[in-house]
C-alpha cells in the first residue's frame, strides 16, 4: 500500500494534490505505529511534515508536524476524552459527519469508530534538512495551500510565510 509522498520543492500544489488523490493511503483501521517510522522497511527520515485524513471522495483533515513527528502527532487525534486537547479529527469528524454535532465523550468514541471505518491517511515527508526555519515554513504554507486545494473540512491554517533564510538549497 502507498501512503507515503516525499516532499520535493520541484512539485506545485496541484500535483501534490494529484498524487494525494491518485493514492488511496493507509486504512486507519490498519495503521500500526510502526507506519508512521517506517515505509517499506526503510526509515520515514525525519518524519516530519503534513498529513492527510482521508476518503475516497473527501478530505477530513490537513495537519502538520513540526516540532513533534508523525508518530508522535497522529495518535494524539485519537484521544477519546471531550477534554482532550488535541483530537481535532474527531472533532471535525463529529462536526461534518453528524447530525447531533454536540461534543461529547459517547460522541469521540462514534467518531473514532467512523475513522476507523472510513477514513485513509497519507504521509508526506520532508527529508532533513540543515535550515530548519525554511523547512517549518514551507511545510506549514504546503499544509494550508493542500487544505485549501484539497476542501479540507479543517479550515484554520496559518497564513502564507516567508523564507528567512536565504539560499535554501545549500
Amino acid at each position: 500500500m502507498n501512503y507515503l509522498i516525499t516532499f520535493r520543492d520541484n512539485k506545485t500544489t496541484e500535483q501534490f494534490v494529484d498524487e494525494i488523490n491518485r493514492i488511496e493511503g493507509i486504512a486507519l483501521k490498519d495503521l500500526k505505529v510502526r507506519d508512521l517510522l517506517y515505509y517499506n522497511g526503510e526509515p520515514i527520515r525525519s518524519g516530519i511534515g503534513v498529513y492527510i485524513f482521508k476518503s475516497k471522495d473527501k478530505c477530513y483533515y490537513v495537519g502538520n508536524c513540526v516540532a513533534r513527528c508523525f508518530a508522535e502527532r497522529i495518535p494524539a487525534h485519537f484521544d477519546l476524552r471531550k477534554v482532550g486537547w488535541f483530537n481535532t479529527l474527531l472533532k471535525t469528524i463529529i462536526k461534518n459527519e453528524f447530525a447531533d454535532k454536540e461534543i461529547t465523550d459517547d460522541s469521540l468514541h462514534i467518531a473514532a469508530k467512523f475513522a476507523f471505518d472510513n477514513i485513509n491517511l497519507v504521509l508526506v515527508n520532508f527529508e532533513y534538512h540543515k535550515h530548519y526555519i525554511n523547512q517549518k515554513i514551507k511545510i506549514n504554507n504546503l499544509e494550508r495551500d493542500l487544505g485549501k486545494a484539497l476542501s479540507s473540512y479543517n479550515k484554520n491554517f496559518r497564513k502564507n510565510q516567508s523564507l528567512q533564510i536565504e539560499n535554501d538549497l545549500l
